[in-house]
């Protein structure tokens, strides 16, 4: 997959809103983007599976 510099910024920073609505601590930026860079799963997607505790939140 092909991905420019913007469309990670926007993966991240989304990522960091839902971290920080759920109280989660997002960091290690490059584990984080690996399902978006290797998967295309969305911000929602990787965050969720990793913390589905808070889908029904």
């Amino acid at each position: 997959m092909d991905h420019d510099e913007a469309d990670l910024d926007m993966y991240w920073h989304e990522l960091k809103r839902l971290g920080t609505a759920h109280g989660e601590n997002i960091q290690d930026k490059e584990a984080w983007c690996e399902p978006f860079l290797l998967e295309g799963k969305s911000a929602k997607e990787a965050f969720y599976e990793e913390f589905p505790e808070h889908l029904s939140k």
